[in-house]
């Protein structure tokens, strides 16, 4: 590709290490994209988005703690980025620091108030937290935020089962089915 063709020109050209991460990253091939986004940053050690990368990888590895740090060099880099806030919530919940985690998106969504992934990531935190009104109330936010995503409309419906409302739970499964027609779960929960 373009990328590697320039680093046979340039072999310490940051962009094109990134370029290359990006596409393994979308490949899933994990391992092979963290070395190119540690080596973009060798070469561009103030590149808030291969750092940010590098810390999706990494979580996607179940590497926590590293993520959280490379989180946490980007935050400084960007700190009023929402989707690396969102990112650094999502590590937070994977590590099972359920306060830190909605603090977190809390602060992604002062920043961005319509950022449906972060609404419904606070969903989420809020269910496991056993709050099941503002989970709801966060779900359906996000669903107006992003009307067109299955994830929103799932977990809406996944707290409606919580409180009992089987017919709206029906309904918000349905809905994601209706975008997202291979959506095993919804179809299993419905």
């Amino acid at each position: 590709n373009c990328y590697e063709k320039v680093l046979k020109i340039k072999p310490e050209h940051a962009l094109a290490h990134y370029g290359i991460g990006v596409i393994l990253k979308k490949k899933a091939n994990y391992k092979e994209a963290i070395k190119k986004f540690k080596q973009a940053i060798t070469f561009d050690p103030n590149s808030a988005d291969s750092y940010y990368y590098l810390s999706n990888v990494q979580m996607e590895e179940g590497q926590l703690e590293a993520a959280i740090e490379n989180c946490k060099i980007a935050l400084e880099l960007r700190p009023d980025w929402a989707e690396l806030i969102n990112l650094f919530g999502t590590i937070q919940l994977r590590q099972g620091s359920l306060d830190a985690a909605l603090a977190t998106f809390e602060q992604a969504i002062s920043i961005k108030p319509n950022f449906d992934i972060a609404l419904n990531n606070g969903g989420i935190v809020q269910t496991k937290k056993g709050d099941l009104q503002a989970a709801l109330e966060s779900h359906k936010q996000a669903i107006k935020a992003n009307p067109k995503s299955s994830k929103n409309h799932y977990n809406a419906g996944a707290v409606f089962r919580h409180i009992g409302d089987l017919e709206s739970a029906i309904e918000s499964y349905g809905e994601a089915i209706k975008i997202d027609p291979k959506y095993y779960e919804a179809h299993w929960n419905q």
